[in-house]
């Protein structure tokens, strides 16, 4: 874009068009900008434009809507747009080509919720075969093509079938529901017992920061993936214990009750939308890792990146304006506390494995 809006002018790109100015950027200068752009490209320069999530923009819709006309006229130019079906995009583009991802998805998604579904179904809920296919069938449709949807319904209506409700009562869960991903996930920290949302923003931190931690750190001997032993070790202070010699070992029994409590304990107080991987960690990043209770070094994640994200927006759980650094430290705390259970071998003379990994976690 840079060579083809220089050559159109005497003046320099920088000089023309301000980019080494961002703050002169107006949406005028941008829209102008970008006209100026489609009609000095090379004939032969094609262009294809994919915009996704046009319900989410915040802003002029109608002013969106004009920008996107604009664009999908000029020469050798093509645009893909996508948006929930609100009535405003509807509207708006009636004239152009259209296509619903539920109709190119519906048969596997459809798919996916009978083999997730109706086991669970069949084994807690008297009930015809016509009414357990009609309530996935309901599923499919409020679902909108969106697999993730279905899928967190699906967890809900499994919850609910296990806690013996009847087939009335799931209905009612999936009507109740709304048919959004922020809706969901708002409907399901609304269901949140209110005693448990300082407890919640407390997972929520160490979890956030153990990932930020640990992308930053992907080659590191010492960072490891968010997981129950990791919070464990935070929820009950195991480095404490470990330094007064009360612990000896990741063998022993009384860590790995505190390991169980605590996966009960995330799982209550998340309102669904932190969940715990079944499979173990391939291993722990430290020599004697065959020592580790495999059970409990299981990741701890966020059921999507959209939760995060949508949670990152809730300022009920940021009032403590401490949190990214208390979060932090804890998470260094129960690194060291995994380090200080492990056994340790000597790998260069004078230094142990703990000493060389508390130097880099320090570096």
């Amino acid at each position: 874009m840079i060579a083809v809006m220089s050559k159109s002018t005497q003046s320099g790109p920088g000089q023309a068009y301000g980019y080494s100015s961002i703050h002169t950027w107006t949406e005028q200068r941008l829209d102008d900008t970008l006209a100026r752009f489609l009609e000095a490209k090379p004939p032969a320069m094609r262009i294809c434009m994919f915009i996704d999530g046009l319900d989410e923009f915040v802003g002029d819709e109608d002013r969106l809507i004009d920008t996107i006309h604009f664009l999908s006229h000029a020469s050798g130019t093509k645009v893909c747009a996508s948006s929930r079906p609100e009535q405003i995009f509807r509207q708006g583009f009636a004239a152009s080509p259209q296509l619903k991802l539920q109709d190119l998805n519906f048969s596997d998604i459809r798919k996916a919720t009978v083999e997730r579904l109706l086991p669970a179904l069949k084994a807690h809920v008297p009930c015809g075969e016509w009414e357990l296919d009609r309530l996935v069938n309901d599923v499919v449709q409020k679902s909108q093509g969106i697999f993730l949807w279905a899928d967190l319904m699906t967890k809900n209506l499994k919850r609910g079938a296990r806690n013996a409700d009847r087939f009335e009562e799931l209905e009612q869960r999936l009507e109740r529901t709304p048919d959004t991903i922020d809706g969901l996930y708002e409907h399901m920290l609304g269901r949140l017992d209110k005693h448990y949302l300082r407890d919640a923003a407390r997972y929520f931190h160490h979890l956030l920061m153990f990932q930020e931690m640990f992308n930053k750190n992907l080659h590191s001997a010492v960072v490891l993936p968010p997981n129950l032993l990791a919070f464990a070790c935070i929820e009950v202070k195991v480095l404490d214990d470990r330094l007064y010699q009360h612990l000896e070992s990741l063998q022993n029994p009384k860590l790995q009750e505190w390991c169980s409590r605590t996966e009960r304990r995330i799982l209550t107080r998340c309102a669904g939308l932190v969940e715990i991987d079944e499979h173990a960690l391939p291993s722990l990043p430290y020599r004697g890792a065959k020592y580790a209770p495999k059970p409990f070094v299981r990741e701890v994640k966020f059921i999507h990146k959209s939760a995060a994200d949508y949670l990152k927006n809730q300022k009920i759980f940021y009032e403590d304006s401490n949190w990214q650094w208390t979060g932090r430290f804890s998470v260094v705390r129960a690194q060291i506390a995994i380090a200080g259970l492990t056994p340790i071998f000597t790998s260069k003379p004078g230094l142990s494995d703990l000493d060389e990994n508390l130097f880099r976690i320090n570096r």
